[in-house]
């Protein structure tokens, strides 16, 4: 049996994501915000957010501008497609959101401005 690299006797296993891992931490940096959003969303969108009880799934996650004055967490904008959100030391542009409840865009009258 081969025991060199990339055999399979070698492999890690790495378990699913828990609920937990899954929510959006906005006290986290922004750029550590994208990239978990870009991990959780490779095959199936995973991460998750909370706008005032709307909850949604986020499809993408990019850097915003930002004064940094805000409580991370914080609303700055909404828009069409997302929100942008204050992390610890920047913003986070979230688009592509989706209604969990409804699998499609949510309405976003009414969801903002505080996130959890």
């Amino acid at each position: 049996m081969y025991e060199g690299p990339g055999a399979a006797s070698l492999a890690t296993y790495a378990a699913a994501y828990s609920p937990k891992e899954t929510i959006i931490d906005f006290t986290e940096p922004a750029a550590v915000i994208c990239r978990k959003v870009a991990a959780l969303t490779v095959a199936v969108p995973w991460a998750q957010m909370s706008v005032r009880g709307c909850e949604a799934v986020i499809v993408k996650a990019e850097l915003a501008e930002s004064d940094g004055a805000a409580v991370p967490g914080t609303l700055l904008a909404s828009h069409s497609d997302g929100w942008t959100v204050q992390a610890a030391d920047g913003a986070v542009r979230l688009t592509g959101t989706r209604s969990r409840a409804r699998n499609r865009t949510t309405s976003r009258p009414g969801c903002g401005p505080s996130v959890h």
